[in-house]
């Protein structure tokens, strides 16, 4: 079914790690399913995009930042951004 949906469907763990995605998530990833399996969703997205993503889940309520999924936690971590800064202090 989700082989044949016009729309990308990814699915991960609770880690955040992907265990599938369709031909039509290759397309917008522009990578294989192969290629794609098991690699942090965060993979995926721009450094600014999980800078702004980050800042605002960890400015409001610092201790919030403690509860990200892992994979998010370091993946903000090692950005190199302010919104990683936080997300270090937080380890």
């Amino acid at each position: 079914m989700a082989s044949s949906a016009g729309n990308a469907i990814v699915t991960t763990d609770l880690c955040g790690l992907i265990t599938s995605i369709n031909p039509a998530a290759e397309t917008l990833l522009r990578t294989t399913a192969q290629q794609a399996v098991g690699r942090s969703v965060w993979d995926f997205h721009h450094p600014d995009e999980l800078d702004t993503r980050g800042q605002e889940l960890v400015q409001p309520v610092p201790e919030f930042a403690r509860a990200l999924p892992p994979a998010l936690r370091q993946a903000l971590a090692s950005s190199g951004t302010p919104s990683g800064e936080a997300a270090r202090r937080t380890e």
